[in-house]
């Protein structure tokens, strides 16, 4: 199955620089996407928002142990576009 434009990702990242580029890239690739700053808010947002994949460049990423929907932690914001369609397609 390939991966929907359709899916919802919830971004997570404290740095609020790299949370605007992560957003604006999956964005502009015609994802729909919520954003949180920290692992908290995101676990926050998930009780409200079913999300298919929570995209993560937290530092701390404890809050998020054991919550579902999956969690794709990036290093590189350049290559999260395609991390992402990989990610949502393994889903399945």
């Amino acid at each position: 199955m390939r991966p929907s434009r359709q899916d919802l990702l919830l971004v997570a990242a404290d740095d609020e620089a790299t949370r605007a580029q992560l957003v604006a890239r999956l964005q502009e690739d015609g994802y729909a996407v919520l954003s949180a700053a920290s692992g908290e808010e995101a676990v926050a947002m998930l009780q409200l928002a079913r999300a298919a994949l929570l995209v993560s460049a937290l530092a701390d990423r404890s809050a998020l142990v054991g919550i579902e929907p999956p969690i794709l932690v990036v290093t590189d914001v350049e290559s999260v576009s395609d991390l992402v369609g990989s990610a949502l397609a393994k889903r399945s």
